[in-house]
């Protein structure tokens, strides 16, 4: 009434608080679900859902999902029912514990694939169903001492589905599943039975005929390893003398090879040309002061003749051994 006064109040839609992230996940892991399975029905409104189907043998089963609070932080839970026997199934608490889709579960999974994963493999591998022992007395179950009786227990069922790829084995589990609980029991007292069994298969046989084979064989390895260890020391003591001899040699190697460089640049034509211009410069100098001791009476003529025709006749064999080198020489 006074509410152009007080101004609008807040509708009641408007008062519902705002779903959270991990609320919008569980909703679409929920929608997930129903898209990828059919027979899908709830339980108890976002916690509990089932789903039926059939296996191979047209007998109905259910998937029992029950959804934690955390969820799909936290994994969901799921049981099989009727109780049956398979090999993802927990035979005490019937919980699916083999689908590694679901023990890997997390946030972005996606819940009906999983579930879907779980259905298709069990029409694979059909689940068999626990029978139930009825009691041998018409008289209701008691925990009295004195009607003595047991409390009816699952019967494993005669036989289970083998597929181990060991024809063998496939046997022997067979005929397992065809014993009673009185002998199954007996075998459990007496294990040399079930060894004795077990030892006869034809792929143990062969596996223990392998792995003597294999401990032979290593023996004689082995004793031709020990055979061949005085050689093999011999050897490396050759090889150490030999080692010993290569460094001696390369270090020969790299004196002698110091030497050439030197002996090299002191023989570089470049070298031998610039000292036979000194030597031609010095044979000339030598040659005038011949010529001026001459000149100046302190020389006779007979040495003076010997002395300066020797010092050119040197002068002039340099310098024609100078022009020859001057050709070897690059510009």
């Amino acid at each position: 009434m006074m509410s152009w006064f007080f101004g609008k109040t807040p509708s009641s839609s408007s008062q519902i608080p705002a779903t959270t992230p991990l609320q919008q996940q569980r909703i679409k892991q929920i929608k997930s679900l129903s898209n990828h399975n059919q027979n899908v029905t709830e339980i108890k409104r976002d916690k509990i859902y089932k789903v039926t189907f059939l296996n191979s043998n047209s007998k109905t089963f259910a998937l029992n999902i029950h959804l934690p609070p955390e969820f799909p932080n936290e994994k969901p839970y799921i049981t099989l029912s009727p109780k049956s026997f398979h090999p993802w199934v927990d035979s005490t608490t019937d919980e699916i514990r083999g689908c590694m889709a679901l023990n890997s579960f997390y946030m972005h999974s996606d819940l009906g694939k999983v579930v879907q994963q779980i259905i298709k493999e069990m029409k694979k591998t059909s689940p068999v169903i626990k029978k139930v022992e009825s009691p041998t007395s018409s008289l209701p179950y008691n925990k009295s001492p004195e009607t003595n009786l047991t409390p009816p227990i699952f019967a494993m069922p005669k036989r289970i589905p083998q597929d181990t790829g060991d024809p063998d084995l496939d046997k022997l589990l067979g005929d397992l599943g065809e014993k009673s609980n009185s002998e199954l029991e007996q075998i459990c007292n007496d294990p040399d039975i079930l060894i004795d069994q077990i030892e006869s298969m034809e792929s143990v046989k062969k596996l223990q005929t392998d792995r003597i084979k294999c401990i032979e064989e290593n023996e004689a390895i082995a004793k031709s390893s020990l055979d061949l260890e005085p050689v093999i020391d011999d050897l490396k003591g050759d090889l150490k003398e030999t080692f010993e001899t290569y460094n001696e040699l390369f270090y020969s190697c790299q004196d002698k090879i110091q030497k050439q460089n030197e002996l090299s640049q002191f023989y570089e034509t470049g070298n031998i040309l610039t000292n036979l211009r000194i030597s031609v410069m010095q044979s000339e100098e030598e040659s005038e002061n011949i010529a001026e001791d001459f000149l100046k009476g302190n020389l006779k003529l007979d040495d003076f003749l010997n002395n300066f025709i020797e010092k050119r006749k040197e002068t002039h064999l340099r310098r024609v051994k100078e022009e020859r080198i001057k050709c070897l020489v690059p510009y």
